[in-house]
């Protein structure tokens, strides 16, 4: 079976493993791998395209499925049934040609199917479809004993709600169907941007979904002096001219020599936003983006990063978020909390946004299941040796703020936080979890510490 000893990396740029990765080429491969891995007792990690960022796909055995290249779109049903290891810019290009999309994708074309949605992502259109398993009509998963399970809402729906969002802790997914929404043609992506500060008309921006039609969402910008916002409403369109924002252009020249900036002064972050909030702004007068570069707009991000770490260069990112309800008062409380806790270490963040999450459905994990929520989401780049205390200080505060609140930690990003605030806050399903993985995999074979280290031993207490 193809293999090779290598370093995995965190996209974080903060965890390492040496690894052995196979890349069984087939489903028959695949099961030999985990019946020798099971019967020696290995554990074995699930791996895509590398972008997570904390330690939720390095093992010392990684399986890659990148030769899971299925991808059948039936444009008569409006469904994709897609493989493991195809990636979302291969199933945007292919859905396209039809003048299809789906209804929810990660940010980067790199990321894979299996990846993504082991992590029940979210997306720019998540306000409006849900998270990632939302949108998901059946997966194919196979057990470490080998056998393959097919999983829906109504046929083995406890496994179907538990390895979407699982990490690849309890199967493999070999294989998921997808809904399609249509996507007009050219597909582009109208946006409103509007200048704010403080707190005031928050709620009513983020939930005015304009009959499901707009995706809302915010950027913050602290100034040390106010919280500045730019309020951004978007919706599909079809129209010829474009009108570009900054964010949203295709990756190149520019868009990595701003990055790499990011990267090596840490103040330029803070003045890239500064300087776009005010000097670049155009109100009243709609941005036209094509709905590639819309939708894949960490592009630039994921290519610069690359590109670094070919050159030996380093490329860190700290990125933390969090769920809080909509009740009336749980936001600003939350956001005034971040406000206290950067500006103590004078931390300027580079990404610090808000969107609305309808409630989930029961997948297991999910950070929005059954709590209709808002998504705080905070970033630092360009860290150097004297941040990492003062930001890990930061996300484990907020992380008890956000369990006080009750709200849940998102478990798709970094994990900085206390286990017993983690755990109180999964505590009505890690149990069913548990119980679910003794079932699928009792030996153990798959997964890797991530679980483990976000919410501490397994007979371990919640905590008051």
């Amino acid at each position: 079976m193809e293999s090779e000893r290598t370093t995995l990396r965190s996209y974080s740029g903060f965890h390492q493993c040496a690894a052995e990765l196979f890349r069984p080429r087939d489903e028959a491969e695949l099961a030999r791998l985990l019946a020798d891995c099971d019967a020696r007792g290995q554990r074995c990690t699930l791996r895509g395209s590398g972008l997570s960022l904390d330690r939720q796909a390095l093992g010392e055995r990684a399986i890659s499925l990148a030769h899971f290249q299925k991808l059948a779109v039936d444009p008569t049903t409006r469904r994709a049934t897609v493989g493991a290891g195809v990636t979302w810019g291969q199933v945007f290009d292919a859905t396209a040609r039809v003048g299809l999309a789906p209804a929810i994708m990660p940010t980067t074309r790199q990321g894979t199917i299996g990846g993504t949605l082991s992590a029940h992502s979210l997306s720019r259109f998540s306000p409006l479809h849900g998270r990632e398993g939302n949108n998901v009509d059946r997966v194919r998963v196979l057990l470490p004993d080998g056998a393959a399970r097919e999983c829906s809402r109504d046929e083995n729906s406890d496994l179907f709600h538990g390895v979407i969002g699982g990490f690849g802790n309890l199967g493999v997914l070999l294989e998921a169907t997808y809904k399609l929404v249509p996507a007009p043609a050219p597909a582009r992506v109208r946006t409103w941007l509007k200048r704010e500060k403080g707190f005031e008309g928050l709620h009513e921006h983020l939930l005015g979904t304009d009959q499901g039609r707009e995706v809302r969402c915010v950027v913050l910008y602290d100034d040390g002096a106010v919280l500045r916002r730019l309020d951004s409403r978007a919706r599909l369109s079809c129209e010829e001219d474009l009108r570009r924002t900054l964010l949203y252009n295709p990756p190149g020249g520019v868009r990595t020599a701003l990055e790499w900036a990011v990267q090596y002064w840490d103040w330029m972050g803070p003045a890239f936003w500064s300087f776009g909030y005010w000097a670049l702004l155009r109100e009243g007068r709609p941005y036209i983006d094509p709905l590639h570069d819309y939708t894949f707009f960490m592009e630039g991000n994921v290519g610069a990063s690359r590109w670094a770490r070919r050159l030996g260069l380093p490329f860190r990112v700290m990125e933390q978020t969090w769920v809080v309800p909509t009740t009336p008062g749980c936001l600003e409380a939350f956001l005034q909390r971040v406000m206290v806790e950067c500006r103590r270490d004078r931390l300027k963040t580079a990404i610090f946004d808000v969107v609305h999450l309808p409630g989930d459905e029961e997948f297991l994990l999910s950070s929005s299941r059954a709590l209709p929520c808002y998504a705080v989401n905070l970033a630092f780049e360009g860290l150097r040796a004297r941040h990492p205390p003062a930001v890990e200080r930061v996300f484990r505060a907020l992380t008890a703020e956000c369990r006080a609140l009750g709200g849940r930690l998102h478990l798709v990003k970094n994990i900085w936080a206390d286990p017993k605030d983690t755990r109180a806050m999964y505590a009505e399903v890690l149990p069913r979890f548990q119980a679910l993985k003794r079932r699928c995999d009792p030996r153990g074979t798959l997964g890797s510490d991530f679980l483990a280290r976000a919410f501490g031993p397994e007979d371990e207490p919640a905590g008051p």
